[in-house]
Formats: C-alpha cells, structure tokens, sequence
C-alpha cells in the first residue's frame, strides 16, 4: 500500500521568477552543487517553450541510511529524480515528477503546482511512495516519504535565498 506525500510552501515572488529559480538549468546545477548529496549531477535538461524537464542523480552514503534501509540495502543509495513542469495559459505552472533509488523496489510519484496566491505564489506537492517488499516496506515507504518532505524543504530554503539574493544583487 503506498504512503502519500504532501508538501506546500509559499513564496514572496511571482510565478515566473520561482519558475525560474526552481527549473531553469543553471538553478537546477547550483542547486545540486549547494545541496544535492553525494556525487549529484544533472543528468539530462531539455526545454521547450512552454515545458522544461531534467532528470537529476542523488547519492546518498550509506552510513547516513537510516536502520530499516540499511536492513536491505548494501552501500549508497543512487537516486535518480525526474521533474517536468508545464506552463498553462493562465499563467498556472504544474508538472510531474518521479523518483527510483536503486536496489529499492519502488517509486516515488508526484504531481506539482505553482500558482498566483497574494503577491507571491504557492507550490503544492502531491504524490506518493510505494516500496515493495513484505512486512518492512511500509516502514520504509514512511522514511523515505519523511526524507522527501525534508528534501523538498532544503531545496525551498535553496530556492528561497536564491530569489532573495537576486532581488538583493
């Protein structure tokens, strides 16, 4: 049985420029330089007028796994990570993503929104984890959805501070 995934931050800054920061290429590279984890690379980038979609790799070393993980995987996690998101006519910005980690039976699925709300905007995150493996694996879906909300948090600090420094020069 999957575990679902909830996350929403808002942000002092329109659409366009939280777009920006979040998704355009060099955002994504400076993003995985200051936090990204282990060996964390861009591992494709395509851009089209009204979509963007990357694929990044995430390692994560295995003496930082917690106990459950440890319990069925030898060594670092490989996380690879795939985020797409489309600009809608009304100015509406929303998207997919997903995520394997190897050697984990499993995957992560979300959908995104980043809408107008005040005079900023609001991203939602929605989805949900599913891990198959026998009597540990809800044990594990609840990690790793614990993991991605914090991971979803450090990258809306990233990206916050990034539209802060900006608006600052």
């Amino acid at each position: 049985m999957a575990r679902p995934l909830q996350h929403s931050t808002e942000f002092a800054y329109p659409v366009e420029k939280v777009l920006a920061a979040i998704a355009d290429e060099e955002s994504v590279r400076g993003r995985l330089a200051a936090i990204g984890g282990h060996n964390a690379k861009l591992v494709d980038y395509q851009r089209s007028p009204d979509a963007v979609r990357y694929t990044v790799q995430q390692g994560i070393p295995a003496e930082k796994l917690p106990p459950v993980v440890r319990k069925i995987h030898a060594g670092d996690l490989i996380v690879k990570r795939t985020q797409e998101w489309r600009t809608r006519g009304d100015g509406t910005v929303v998207g997919t993503g997903s995520a394997h980690v190897s050697g984990v039976p499993g995957s992560i699925q979300v959908n995104t929104a980043l809408t107008s709300h005040g005079s900023g905007s609001k991203l939602q995150v929605t989805g949900q984890v599913q891990v198959s493996i026998p009597l540990v694996g809800g044990k594990i879906e609840q990690t790793i959805a614990e993991q991605v909300v914090r991971l979803l948090r450090h990258e809306d600090a990233h990206v916050a501070q990034q539209l802060a420094h900006a608006e600052t020069g």
